[in-house]
């Protein structure tokens, strides 16, 4: 559910800062406002308009800006418009199959017993936290039954939702 915001412009008011406003308000709606500024940047861009004004039309740095210039010369504009995410690799990057397949092969109890088996087998350091999740995000490619059977058997119950 998104927030109703009620935007008037009279007609008699052309300033470029309420406009700017309005148009990411009311685009917020429909896309993330990194994307909306994005997207309202390669326009600023395409119409001419230099970095100065641009930063302070949709607040983006003079870096961020420089890029988008360069990024428009070089890319397609559907690759300018994915938003990737940020953040660093995952510290299981590559290796997801592997560590599932191990996990199905064995009995693990706990979230503790598998970030042991992921230092022994694979000398990678996971914390408790960082295993309940990899397994949450893991699951989507597991067949249905295999390791999510084996921590919901009874005896097992109490350890699974640790």
């Amino acid at each position: 559910m998104c927030d109703e915001k009620n935007i008037t412009i009279s007609n008699n008011n052309n300033n470029p800062d309420i406009i700017m406003d309005a148009v990411i308000s009311f685009l917020a709606v429909f896309m993330p406002i990194t994307l909306v500024k994005r997207v309202l940047s390669l326009v600023l861009i395409a119409a001419g308009l230099d970095n100065k004004n641009i930063h302070i039309l949709t607040g983006y740095g003079d870096s961020t800006i420089r890029k988008l210039r360069s990024d428009l010369r070089k890319k397609s504009i559907s690759e300018l418009l994915v938003i990737r995410g940020g953040g660093r690799k995952a510290k299981s990057d590559g290796i997801e199959k592997e560590i599932l397949n191990e996990l199905e092969k064995e009995n693990y109890h706990t979230h503790q017993q598998i970030a042991d088996m992921i230092k022994e087998e694979f000398n990678i350091t996971m914390s408790v936290t960082a295993v309940s999740r990899f397994l949450k995000n893991g699951f989507k490619t597991l067949k249905c039954g295999s390791i999510l059977v084996k921590l919901i058997q009874p005896k097992n119950l109490l350890f699974a939702l640790s």
